[in-house]
């Protein structure tokens, strides 16, 4: 595939991702940042000798950190959620 095939596969990958982010089960989201990893994989090498490949990079990484950033909030936030259940139900407990 030609840089511009890969590149435009790339995008919109990770606007899918970003756009769905909040209503995928851990399980997708993991594998759609698998999926976005593996073309940024093709993709820089594909961009490289173009004048703006260092461009190109700088924004596939900046993607990439984003997507691994919403993973991770995500994550926590199910932390907090399932502690704070937890801790609603010890509540709960003693009131009885």
């Amino acid at each position: 595939m030609s840089y511009v095939e890969l590149r435009t596969a790339f995008d919109e990958r990770a606007s899918d991702l970003f756009a769905n982010s909040y209503t995928l089960h851990q399980a997708e989201k993991i594998t759609r940042i698998q999926e976005l990893y593996a073309l940024a994989l093709q993709v820089l090498p594909a961009a490289e000798g173009r004048d703006d490949a260092d461009k190109i990079a700088a924004t596939v990484a900046t993607i990439l950190h984003r997507a691994y950033s919403i993973s991770s909030t995500l994550e926590q936030s199910e932390i907090l959620r399932k502690r704070l259940n937890g801790s609603q139900a010890s509540v709960g407990a003693m009131s009885i």
